[in-house]
């Protein structure tokens, strides 16, 4: 399993508006549900970008469109709050919280 892709985060910096916008998120099928494979993939993926946009200045912002049946699971589990209907963000405080949970410290 060393050399088998987990997971997959495409982002891109938006400086002009100081955030990280996530255009695709996935776990691969082997790592989804109860009888994942590796666990955390996502936490740790949505922490990468998250201290991406720590590092650079954005304060930890990180926006994203969440498919509906996902939403309410990423803002439970995850800490994300609701910019408006689908759009869901997370501030500097979840994204510090997402740091220290899945990259095991306090990368800022």
């Amino acid at each position: 399993m060393g050399d088998q892709l987990q997971g997959l985060v495409q982002f891109e910096r938006v400086p002009e508006s100081l955030f990280n916008f996530i255009y695709l998120i996935e776990a691969a099928p082997w790592n989804r549900g109860r009888r994942k494979a590796v666990n955390n993939v996502v936490g740790v993926l949505f922490a990468t970008v998250a201290q991406d946009s720590l590092d650079v200045g954005f304060d930890g912002f990180v926006a994203f469109r969440s498919k509906t049946v996902l939403k309410d699971h990423f803002i439970k589990k995850y800490g994300a709050k609701v910019l408006y209907d689908d759009q869901l963000f997370f501030d500097t405080a979840a994204s510090r919280k997402l740091v220290e949970e899945y990259l095991g410290g306090n990368h800022d």
